[in-house]
């Protein structure tokens, strides 16, 4: 593989690509075409050459980050130059401890002081809110958000809750769990899609009257984000508007469901922007047994394919950074060793910063 030349591949690979062959005979070639990228080096990885690009303007890579220590944020900002970040608020865990709830302010603090722009997901409902009447738990949600982040918080980007297509993260729209076939039925993705339609015309107005400089986006989804954001644009009041509508694209490869996703959010918001608020890849999806090096060489090549394809996302937050764990995701191992992919988004976003 390496007497070919890189061009070479880059295009064999957008070829595969384009033409959706079998499972089994993908994996093999981006198998052979990521460790041909490896061997290339992060020159030719930089800006993928794919002839069938549709996006003129480079899109950057931010982060999402469950960390916010000052060696994470390090790492964003300087390292892997992204400019901003995701990250988590564990609403029913701020509520009982208030060692997390000092040190999430704290680095919160920091973050806006070192320049980075924050995207906060508000998730974990405290357990006694299930009680309440869906308006009842709308509204314990806004008044969290007015008496405990907004005072301590301004000018940053909201994402209120976390794949609430299914119920595994945050129940008050469905309950039915992501891994239970019975999540993709188009009457349950339109329904859950409503009820979050209605939360959302209770709860915006009252986070842009406490702070007018915040930002609000949807909860992303990825079980079927044109049912689900149809459904909330359905309810959504006319006086309502969204800074983003939020998709999660993962997915074996990766650029399929990157563009899948853009185009079903499109289909239900037609000029709302849309934001990948997670990406990345998954190995589940995907046939055979790897070793630590060749999943390493396939995460890049395919963040990599994906980001050269952007078909209009305004914002994609690949994750993660760190998980501790050296599963398929972080960017960086356990140990905290940078992963191929790390070095790829480094000088990809350096180039972005340059170019812009």
């Amino acid at each position: 593989m390496q007497a070919a030349s890189c061009h070479a591949m880059s295009l064999s690979a957008s070829t595969t690509h384009r033409s959706l062959l079998r499972a089994s005979l993908v994996v093999t070639f981006t198998l052979a075409t990521a460790l041909g990228v490896a061997a290339c080096g992060l020159s030719d990885a930089v800006i993928p050459k794919h002839a069938d690009r549709p996006s003129a303007a480079p899109l950057r890579v931010d982060l999402a980050s469950h960390l916010m220590d000052a060696n994470s944020r390090h790492l964003i900002l300087d390292t892997l130059h992204a400019r901003s970040v995701r990250t988590t608020f564990y609403w029913a865990r701020a509520t009982a401890d208030a060692e997390y709830r000092r040190a999430f302010f704290a680095n919160i603090h920091a973050a806006q002081a070192e320049g980075l722009d924050l995207l906060i997901l508000v998730q974990q409902e405290p357990g006694g809110n299930r009680a309440l009447s869906s308006d009842e738990r709308a509204d314990a949600v806004a008044t969290m958000m007015e008496t405990v982040l907004i005072p301590q918080i301004r000018g940053v980007t909201w994402e209120l809750f976390n794949e609430i297509d299914g119920s595994d993260f945050d129940d008050l729209f469905a309950n039915v769990s992501a891994t239970d076939p019975a999540v993709s039925s188009p009457s349950l993705q339109l329904s859950a899609g409503q009820a979050y339609g209605l939360f959302l015309s209770r709860v915006v107005p009252r986070i842009r009257a406490a702070d007018p400089t915040a930002r609000v986006i949807s909860a992303g989804v990825g079980v079927a984000p044109d049912l689900f954001l149809r459904g909330v644009a359905s309810t959504l009041s006319p006086s309502v508007r969204l800074d983003a509508v939020a998709v999660h694209a993962y997915g074996y490869p990766l650029s399929t469901q990157f563009v899948d996703d853009y185009a079903k959010a499109r289909s239900a918001f037609p000029s709302t922007p849309v934001w990948a608020t997670e990406f990345g890849m998954n190995d589940g999806q995907v046939q055979g047994r790897w070793t630590a090096a060749q999943h390493d060489s396939i995460q890049m090549a395919e963040i990599a394919h994906a980001i050269s394809k952007n078909p209009g996302y305004e914002r994609a937050y690949l994750y993660v950074l760190f998980t501790g764990e050296n599963s398929e995701y972080p960017l960086y191992r356990a140990d905290w060793s940078p992963r191929p992919a790390a070095r790829w988004v480094a000088s990809h976003n350096a180039a972005v910063t340059v170019e812009r």
